[in-house]
C-alpha cells in the first residue's frame, strides 16, 4: 500500500548487514552519523565495531535505516545473536 500523496512521513528503509564486507563499506557514512551525535562514545565507533566484529564468535547483523529520498544513512542498530544451547 503506497502512502496517500500528501503524507509527509519520511520513507525509509532497513537493510541488513551481516557480513564484515558489507560493515567495511559503511565507514564513511557510520562514521558522519557518529561525528554529528553529542552522545556518541568510543565504544559505538566505527573503529571500536570493527575490532569487535572480527572476533565476536556469536552471530552478528546491523539494522542500517536509509532515507530512500536522499539515499544517505540516518541510523544503524547492531544486534548479537546468543542462544543457549542446552
Amino acid at each position: 500500500m503506497n502512502p496517500p500523496e500528501n503524507d509527509n512521513t519520511p520513507a525509509l528503509t532497513v537493510q541488513v548487514i551481516d557480513t564484515y564486507a558489507q560493515f567495511k563499506e559503511l565507514k564513511t557514512a557510520w562514521e558522519e552519523i557518529y561525528l554529528t551525535d553529542p552522545f556518541a562514545t568510543f565504544y559505538i565507533s566505527w573503529l571500536w565495531f570493527s575490532g569487535w566484529l572480527k572476533i565476536t564468535p556469536d552471530p552478528w547483523f546491523i539494522l542500517a535505516v536509509r532515507d530512500e529520498v536522499s539515499s544517505a544513512y540516518i541510523g544503524f542498530y547492531i544486534l548479537k545473536l546468543i542462544t543457549n544451547d542446552q
